[in-house]
Parts: structure tokens; C-alpha cells; sequence
């Protein structure tokens, strides 16, 4: 919903889209870590939002990625 924003500074949406971004790739990099069988980025972000525990451990993903 990219679209429905209403944020006009163009430099606050250029920052909005980089942590959408930032998101997307996180939840793909956990889901790929995981081998999920059926990868479902909407699914899992959302159980995240729903879910301290997933959010954790999708957060924590983050650091096992940089300690490769």
C-alpha cells in the first residue's frame, strides 16, 4: 500500500521505501535459513507482526547472517 501514503517529503519516502526493502530481504534471508518449503513472505510477516516469538527469531536471523 505504497500508495496510500501520504507522506510528501521526498526525502521521508525515500527512507520508507529503504526499510521496506530492508524488511523484504530480511524475512527472504530467514525464510531461505529455515528452508521453508513454501516460501511465503506475506505469511511470515505477518505472523511476525502477530507473534513476539517469530519476530525474534527473524530478528535474530539478522545477526547469524553477519557472523558468516
Amino acid at each position: 500500500s505504497e500508495d496510500k501514503c501520504r507522506v510528501i517529503s521526498e526525502t521521508a519516502q525515500k527512507n520508507l521505501n529503504v526499510l521496506r526493502k530492508l524488511g523484504l530481504s530480511v524475512h527472504k534471508n530467514y525464510l531461505a535459513n529455515i528452508n521453508a518449503k513454501r516460501p511465503n513472505i506475506k505469511e511470515n510477516m505477518f505472523k511476525s507482526l502477530l507473534n513476539d516469538k517469530t519476530l525474534i527469531e527473524v530478528l535474530s536471523n539478522i545477526t547469524s547472517c553477519n557472523n558468516r
